[in-house]
């Protein structure tokens, strides 16, 4: 059934049969209905809005007087009113706004009974009740003085399926809940015993079973000398909103324990008295506990006293302001730490009810003492100013129910007061405007239609409209219209009402953007999500539930009683899930298991399944959240580790070497066999008396110092030291080397270790270290041979060459062959010195191999030096060279020796050109996958390969005689690559030209840019 308003008294109160009249505490009508009207001879509309002195004159009274009188003592009194008739007697009932409050209203009536017009008025005035009970959207019922009913509405009867007053006990109490009835039947008995108003939340049962949630009001209606002759009562459905209010005390919950998490201190305190009421958890264990629920914190912790909080309080809740203070100084005292000086940032919020007033403070705590020490330390100023952050709460206004009456035509007759109110017009007359003015312009055309709709069809007429409110503001409202026929049976009337049902539709659209955003919260995430109601029963599954099991999502009984669900887990798995959930329903808390679903193809794999009961405010089982989440490569994983620990074993005890593993503080927890093998040493004497005592003593503190310090620092270990093996007592060489393996979170779960024997390693590396001295030696002895040959051979072929220039000069020839034989004696010469230059370069290169240590080298600045260096050859021959080294601009290598690769290559090119052409010489680099490649390309004379190949790179070797040269060319070309690692690559058409191609590997010595 949808929920209904709040029941509009004010109809209620014009239809009343009885004169009514009520003043405002300022003596001003603010209320009269037309039977008062009727009863003074003036239109009940004239009435409102003047004084009480105007609209009745008293014989022997003062209205202020008797204002002051009921402000001091409430009680009913009888007053005279100046008529023409003569005084009539009139009853003055207060009426305070609650039973502490001031006065608020008096209420006027005719001490005895009102003469009217005619006998016929009060059956009029009762069917005009009768009718617009039928109108409003409450259940309406009427009983007598003491309590039996006389007249239920027919949405009552509706609503209910009850007989009404054909039942044999016909008391509306008869619908209420099993569980509502024991308060609620004492407490209907107290109000008509003290003759007092009835208000209650109960739940009424429908005509198909359901209950749901009704505001329950009942008002005594009184004979002109004050005496109950009869209780009006509705029932209002506030179903929908007592569910809203329900979700919204749960998501209340949900923030008070995320309020328990914030990072500050906080709590509440009610009343004058500062009660708390809510504290979090941090803020108990800093007050050692004292600061308890339903005390008061004066009595609790008398610091908040002695340190000026409680008139902080006091100032909050009276002042209803919200009070800041930073960098507070308090000192708490604590069981466990004694008494704490701390400064804090204070916050005291007052809490408001929906009227407005102040019920208690909020206490906000925020820890600033590092903030201020900071301070203190720095600029030795005090905390910077003050934040304050008034919050004001506004007060939910309840708007009364409009009721209104139209002609046939649907032009509007008459609006109650409340329309006044709501728009700030007091009557559509005024200014000449018509109601169609306040709706919304998108909802004219429809409502147009929909009553057109309702007079031809001769049916109620209900929508849903905007009304434009007095401040511009266009709310939802509900408007409902009934027709009313005469005895021909021509429509006569439209009665209706309006109801703000803004609110509701307000909720009902923060509930479906609520209820959107949690189903797609389910769908986008990697769980199955599933809620079951209080007896544990599914009503929802998530879509993945289904793209995993197959099932149909429209299935019924998938959720339905059959618990189709329950076919996707695997047999052994459906009890206990049974049990589980039945489990959790009974002790009201969340439960973990690990089931089996079968997949779509029917696999069985491993889920998490956790249950979270929520809980109503009476503490019991309302709704079952919970998830799945798919573990089945865990299961898997953790098999798999177990097979992988028993094969590391079997592994680590097959191998020759020593294999062990420690904790993450470096506590051994495993050696293998070959390890007690070794050192005679089981795990258990290992953890008990250490390792030191296998190393000798000169070693002994650095590798347990070394060991140590890299396991504290979590850096991968090793170390070299001798063991003693247990078998002879030989100490020997060994290299330990650890790593740390490290959890997702970068934490050591455990340290593997080796130690490998490299006794024969280090006594062959002491060996080598001794050849390699011999070498250096020999190395050292070759220079100082070459040096020496040199030296000895160059001055006497000086000697020779000054005394063959001389005899040249002064000796006279006449053989003829003379100036031929001086020719090849100076080509002779020239080649000697040129031999023994490129020796003493050859040695020298090598020397630079052994001595120079790689760097980064630019080629084609390199290039352009070797280019410049034989510029003149390179002129004289016309040489054209095209250098390309965009794939790989620098190598690493030794620079002078680069400088002689690429000088013998290039001279070379030159040298050896062809003679019917101009040299034409490329010079480039390339990237290979393991290595990088220089290559230079000409076109000059070229090698016979097959016939000259194997001698290419020998020393003193040459294939052209028409130019001069020595032969070391290319031999030390092919020992400079080699030296670095690299290779050379010759292939060379006869008449075509030649290519050298340079590998250098990537690395050590290879490409670096």
């Amino acid at each position: 059934m949808p929920s209904s308003p709040a029941p509009d008294f004010g109809l209620l109160f014009d239809a009343l049969p009885t004169p009514q009249l009520a003043l405002a505490a300022d003596q001003t009508v603010v209320a009269a209905n037309p039977a008062m009207g009727q009863w003074l001879g003036r239109p009940a509309e004239e009435l409102v809005g003047t004084s009480a002195a105007t609209a009745l004159p008293l014989a022997d009274a003062d209205w202020q007087q008797l204002t002051d009188n009921f402000r001091q003592e409430r009680r009913e009194q009888t007053v005279r009113l100046l008529t023409a008739a003569g005084p009539q007697p009139l009853t003055l009932r207060p009426v305070p706004a609650d039973a502490a409050a001031e006065l608020r209203y008096l209420l006027v009536a005719p001490a005895a009974p009102a003469p009217g017009p005619s006998a016929a008025a009060p059956r009029r005035q009762q069917e005009q009740f009768r009718f617009l009970s039928e109108v409003i959207p409450q259940l309406v019922w009427t009983t007598n003085a003491q309590g039996r009913p006389d007249y239920f509405n027919q949405r009552w009867l509706d609503y209910t399926g009850l007989p009404g007053l054909g039942a044999p006990d016909p008391a509306w109490t008869a619908a209420l809940h099993p569980a509502d009835a024991p308060g609620a039947l004492p407490r209907w008995q107290q109000a008509l015993t003290g003759a007092e108003p009835y208000r209650a939340e109960l739940r009424l049962r429908a005509h198909d079973g359901r209950y749901r949630w009704f505001l329950v009001q009942a008002q005594p209606l009184r004979t002109a000398q004050g005496r109950v002759s009869q209780w009006l009562g509705t029932c209002t459905d506030i179903d929908d909103a007592k569910r809203v209010q329900q979700r919204l005390l749960a998501k209340d919950r949900q923030l008070q324990q995320i309020l328990g998490e914030v990072p500050a201190y906080v709590a509440t305190l009610f009343g004058t008295e500062h009660i708390c009421s809510f504290v979090t958890p941090n803020f108990q264990e800093l007050l050692g506990g004292r600061l308890r629920p339903g005390w008061s914190v004066n009595e609790t912790v008398p610091e908040f006293q002695q340190q000026g909080l409680s008139a902080l309080l006091d100032a909050a809740y009276h002042s209803g302001r919200t009070i800041t203070r930073q960098a507070c100084p308090l000192d708490w005292l604590n069981a466990a730490n004694g008494h704490t000086r701390r400064y804090y940032d204070l916050t005291l919020q007052p809490l408001l009810t929906e009227q407005g007033l102040v019920q208690g403070v909020l206490f906000f705590a925020v820890d600033a003492t590092e903030r201020v020490q900071a301070q203190q330390r720095s600029e030795r100023l005090t905390a910077a100013g003050r934040r304050r952050n008034e919050q004001v709460r506004a007060m939910t206004e309840a708007l009364p129910l409009i009721s209104f009456s139209q002609a046939p035509s649907g032009r509007v007759v008459y609006v109650s007061p409340q329309w006044g109110d709501y728009t700030g017009v007091p009557s559509l007359a005024a200014g000449g405007r018509d109601w169609r003015s306040f709706v919304h312009p998108d909802d004219l055309a429809p409502v147009a239609t929909s009553f057109a709709r309702a007079r031809r069809a001769r049916t109620p007429w209900t929508t849903q409209l905007r009304l434009r409110r007095h401040d511009g503001q266009y709310c939802w409202h509900l408007i409902r219209s009934l027709p009313v026929f005469d005895a021909q049976g021509r429509l006569s009337r439209w009665y209706g009402s309006l109801t703000d049902v803004h609110e509701q539709q307000e909720l009902h659209e923060r509930l479906r953007r609520s209820e959107e955003r949690f189903r797609l919260l389910t769908q986008s995430i990697p769980h199955i999500i599933w809620t079951a109601d209080a007896h544990g029963r599914l009503d929802y599954l998530s879509p993945q539930w289904f793209r995993l099991t197959g099932q149909d999502a429209q299935d019924p009984a998938v959720l339905g009683p059959e618990a189709g669900w329950l076919q996707a887990l695997h047999p052994d798995d459906v009890a206990p899930a049974r049990t589980r959930i039945v489990t959790a329903l009974q002790t009201r808390r969340s439960y973990v298991m690990e089931v089996r679903l079968r997949r779509r193809d029917g696999q069985y794999r491993w889920h998490l399944v956790r249950g979270v009961p929520e809980l109503g405010p009476d503490g019991a089982v309302l709704r079952l959240f919970g998830s799945n989440t798919d573990i089945h490569e865990q299961y898997e994983l953790q098999a798999e580790l177990r097979r992988s620990e028993v094969e590391f074993r079997f592994l680590a005890d097959s191998i020759p070497q020593l294999v062990w593993t420690l904790e993450p503080d470096g506590t051994p927890s495993f050696l293998n066999e070959e390890w007690q093998k070794y050192t005679g040493l089981a795990l258990a004497e290992v953890q008990q008396h250490g390792w030191g005592a296998l190393v000798p003593e000169p070693e002994r503190a650095l590798a347990e110092h070394t060991l140590r310090e890299n396991v504290r620092l979590g850096c991968v270990h090793e170390h070299e030291n001798r063991l003693r093996r247990a078998a002879d007592g030989q100490f020997r060489w060994h290299l330990h080397r650890a790593r740390p393996m490290r959890d997702v979170h970068g934490r050591i779960v455990r340290w593997f270790g080796t130690s490998t024997d490299i006794d024969d390693y280090k006594r062959f590396q002491h060996e080598m270290e001794a050849r390699n001295a011999e070498l250096m030696r020999i190395n050292q002895d070759l220079d100082n041979f070459v040096y020496t040959a040199s030296h000895d051979l160059r001055q006497p072929i000086d000697n020779m060459g000054g005394i063959f220039h001389e005899l040249v000069r002064s000796a006279r020839f006449d053989d003829p062959d003379a100036p031929a034989l001086v020719t090849m004696f100076e080509h002779s010469l020239e080649q000697i010195y040129t031999t023994i230059q490129e020796l003493s370069a050859l040695v020298q290169a090598q020397k630079h191999s052994l001595t120079a240590a790689p760097e980064q080298v630019r080629l084609e600045r390199l290039t352009q030096e070797v280019l410049h260096s034989i510029g003149e050859q390179v002129r004289n021959a016309g040489a054209v060279v095209e250098t390309d080294f965009a794939a790989v601009p620098a190598v690493e290598f030794i620079r002078p020796n680069l400088q002689s690769v690429l000088y013998n290559l290039l001279s070379n090119a030159v040298k050896y050109r062809a003679p019917d052409r101009p040299p034409r010489i490329r010079v480039w680099t390339e990237r290979l996958p393991d290595a990088v490649q220089l290559t230079v390309q000409d076109n000059g004379l070229g090698i016979d390969l097959e016939r000259h190949g194997k001698d290419l790179f020998q020393l003193f070797r040459r294939f052209h005689d028409h130019v001069p040269g020595s032969g070391t060319g290319l031999y030390l070309v092919q020992r400079l690559v080699q030296a670095h690692g690299g290779k050379l690559e010759v292939e060379s058409q006869v008449g075509e030209g030649t290519t050298f191609r340079v590998w250098l590997p990537m690395g050590g010595n290879g490409l670096v840019g």
